[in-house]
Order: structure tokens, then sequence, then C-alpha cells
């Protein structure tokens, strides 16, 4: 008993030496998609990438010399294009998010950083070649939950270099597909939000 009290202690004294918080503005472009399942149904249109953009605070604590826990709060701006052969122009439909983005980071190296974490984006507006049409159609589910994978390269001991990728975990989309006399698909339509950033952030220390 005595020994575990002491393996405790030793463990909050540890914490309490290398904790460290830190808060900083992160920002950043992103290569966006949606991964959908409907080229099996349709064979026909496809989705490309857009260039979007995020922007947000990120808090984070270190727990140990190699350990951080951080959660970040983000304006992630999504979106994809659909080529339609029926159509001569593609469409661009817009995705906007306030993302929560809970993660942890391991530094094999001083400079390197290694994210895992998840990210829950609430749905700010849809927008359909930059007009917005949320208040009468919803291609997207109020929430998107996924995961989150990413490296950080650090400069110093504030500034850093961020890349990530993210993929939605569970369908963004209700959407149904029905051929040409309104029959519906079998097969459910499946939407993956998907993207790969890269971007910048700086950490202002509260306490060292």
């Amino acid at each position: 008993m005595r020994k575990i009290a002491l393996l405790l202690i030793s463990c909050i004294a540890t914490v309490g030496v290398y904790a460290q918080f830190s808060l900083g503005p992160v920002v950043g472009a992103s290569l966006t998609n949606v991964s959908e399942n409907h080229s099996s149904i349709l064979n026909k249109d496809r989705t490309l990438p857009m260039l979007r953009y995020y922007a947000g605070i990120e808090l984070s604590n270190r727990f140990s010399e190699k350990i951080t826990g951080g959660l970040g709060l983000q304006y992630q701006a999504r979106g994809f294009k659909y080529d339609l052969e029926s159509q001569l122009e593609d469409i661009e439909w817009t995705l906007n998010y306030l993302s929560v983005i809970p993660n942890i980071e391991y530094k094999p190296l001083h400079s390197l950083g290694i994210l895992v974490g998840a990210s829950i984006g609430f749905k700010l507006n849809e927008r359909l070649n930059d007009k917005d049409i949320s208040s009468f159609y919803s291609y997207a589910k109020p929430v998107d939950i996924g995961g989150m994978l990413g490296l950080k390269y650090y400069f110093n001991e504030n500034f850093y270099l961020n890349l990530s990728y993210f993929n939605s975990l569970v369908s963004i989309s209700d959407t149904k597909i029905a051929d040409v006399d309104g029959t519906p698909y079998e097969d459910k339509l499946r939407s993956l939000n998907q993207s790969l950033s890269l971007g910048v952030g700086y950490n202002f220390y509260l306490k060292k």
C-alpha cells in the first residue's frame, strides 16, 4: 500500500514538473472532398476535391516530456465538386463547420510531434455554387464525427507547421438515390468528408 502511495505521489510530481499550458492560433489550407459510394450505384457522376481553409485556436497541456493533450476549436470550410455528365460545368457544394478537436500528441523527437485525435463538427451552413441553400435543403447532417491523424514540425518552442488528415467515421448524408422512374436504389448513399490540411500555428505559453 505504501509503495502504491509513493508511486502515485511520484506520478503527480512528474506531471507537475512537465505541466505546461499553451494557447494559440492555427490557420491553414485544406484539400477537401467527399468519398461517396454512388459511383457503384450510378456509374456516372463523381466528386472532385476543392481547395478550402480553416482557422481556430488550440489549447494544449504538456503532461510529460513526450506527451501533450490538446483541444482545438476551428472554423472549417469543406466542400467538393460534382462532375456531372449531364452538365457542362461542375457543381460546387460547400459545407462549413465549427469543429471541436480533442487530440493527443507524442513527440519522438524534440522538433516532431505525431497527432491522433477526433473531430466533432457542427454544421453552420451549406452552399451550392456560392448560394446558401440551408433554409430549404440539407445534404449533410447537422453533426460530422470523424478521426484525425497528423504531424507537427516545430521550428522552435512557439512556431510550428501542421500536416493533418481527416476522415468522417459516420456518413454525413441521409440522401436517397432513385432511378429515372423514381424507384429507390437498394444500396444506400454513404458520404464521408475527407480533408488533407497544411497549416501553421503559434503557441503562447501560459505556464512554465
